[in-house]
Formats: C-alpha cells, structure tokens, sequence
C-alpha cells in the first residue's frame, strides 16, 4: 500500500507528466516590442488594449531587458503579434512562459489572461477564450522593482536566486524580463 504523501507525490508527477504532453506546440521566440514605463501608468492608460507605445523599442525574447535598456529597474511592457487559429472543439490553448522575472500581468487581445509572481519559475496561462483566428496581440507588464517599491515591491521582498542587492563586484545583478521561451500550446481538455 502506498503511503498518502508518496501517493500525492505520484499524482502530482502523472499530471504534470500530462501537462507537458502539449498536442501542438508554437515558439514566441523572436522579435518583440518592449517600453519602460518609469512612471508606472501602462496600466492606467490601457498599454494592454492598443499596440506598442511610442518610444517602444525591438527587443528579442528569451533575453533579459537589460539588453535594451541597461541599469533600468521597474516596470516594462512587451508586445508580441502573432498569427494562431482558434481552438478546435475539445482544445485548450494555453501561453506558456519559460520564466519572466519577477511578476507578469498578462493580457492577449485585450483581455486579461493572468499574473504570475516569481522570475524564475515556468508558468502557463489558459488563453483558449481570448484566442482568435488570424492575428493576435499578446502583452505583458512585467514589474523588475529596484530598491524603490513599485507596487509596494522591492527587489529585497522578490525570491531571487540569481539576484543580490545590492550588489557587489562578482555577484549577480538585479537582471529581469522575458529571459526564457515563451509558447502557445495545446492540449486536449
């Protein structure tokens, strides 16, 4: 007889094991659009429903925003066009980060799809409702705070294994963005 924290251990390894057994699999990698918003007022003006803002700048995803905008600690939006067909009957279509460091807000045409808290961590979020045939908008708010609270974040309240502040000479810095793949995946339901 198996013990119930060996068995909650195997059932939980059977549905992850289900999970990551995606039907159809399509890279995001690639070319993005990525703006800071030192004031932290995307949000507020709708960053989400419209394409890139003004300023905005051509990044590439997996990396981190630092290579774009060096020393910078806050908020960044990133924006992401891509062609999909809709779900079939009995499909589930899900947006699956690698990992983005430290909290993503996300959105696909407009509509909010979920948050997700930790940089280092792979996250999925089911976009199956927000999906359309032909070309879709997918954005995310990602927040890297710095020693000033964003949010009422600071870098010293985030978990960060690759991070140290401060920092100090061969230490890690306090890097962030969308630093791994990013896909849209299906499953059967």
């Amino acid at each position: 007889m198996m013990l119930p924290a060996l068995r909650a251990i195997a059932v939980s390894a059977g549905l992850f094991a289900a999970a990551t057994a995606w039907a159809e699999v399509q890279s995001l990698d690639g070319t993005w659009m990525i703006a800071r918003d030192p004031h932290n007022a995307g949000r507020e003006q709708r960053w989400y429903a419209a394409g890139p803002v003004e300023g905005a700048r051509t990044a590439r995803v997996p990396d981190i925003l630092e290579t774009t905008f060096p020393n910078y600690d806050g908020v960044v939006w990133y924006w992401k066009a891509f062609d999909a067909r809709p779900a079939k009957p009995g499909e589930r279509v899900f947006i699956r980060f690698h990992a983005a460091d430290s909290m993503a807000d996300v959105w696909l045409n407009g509509a909010p799809v979920g948050r997700h808290e930790g940089g280092e961590t792979p996250f999925s979020l089911d976009v199956t409702g927000a999906l359309r045939a032909g070309e879709n908008r997918l954005v995310v708010r990602l927040l890297n705070p710095g020693k000033d609270p964003i949010d009422g974040i600071t870098v010293n309240e985030t978990p960060r294994s690759i991070k140290f502040s401060p920092s100090h000479p061969g230490w890690s810095w306090n890097c962030g963005g969308i630093w791994q793949s990013v896909e849209l995946a299906r499953a059967p339901r």
